[in-house]
């Protein structure tokens, strides 16, 4: 799916999900969990219960806590370690 370079994050609501991309709010009705399966794990992580990030857009990260265009993110503790391993691997490979 070419959309999905231009996503920066995916919340969940009651029924349905709104996903930013660009300067653009996309509401779906639709699961998180269905959307997580259609994504690209390679560029997208589930941060907590009600949000998936695309890697690529994070903008900073610090002690659980990602900034996206102007949004803070927070990491559920239960997912910071394997989120920290993926993104920083990410950086990495991008530097």
């Amino acid at each position: 799916m070419e959309i999905q370079k231009d996503v920066f994050y995916i919340e969940a609501y009651d029924g349905y999900i709104e996903a930013k991309v660009g300067n653009i709010t996309m509401r779906r009705d639709c699961t998180l969990l269905k959307m997580e399966d259609m994504l690209n794990s390679d560029y997208f992580f589930r941060v907590n219960k009600s949000c998936i990030v695309n890697l690529m857009k994070i903008d900073s990260y610090k002690k659980g806590n990602i900034r996206i265009n102007e949004k803070n993110i927070l990491v559920a503790r239960r997912r910071r370690k394997e989120f920290e391993l993926v993104f920083y691997d990410l950086l990495i490979i991008m530097d």
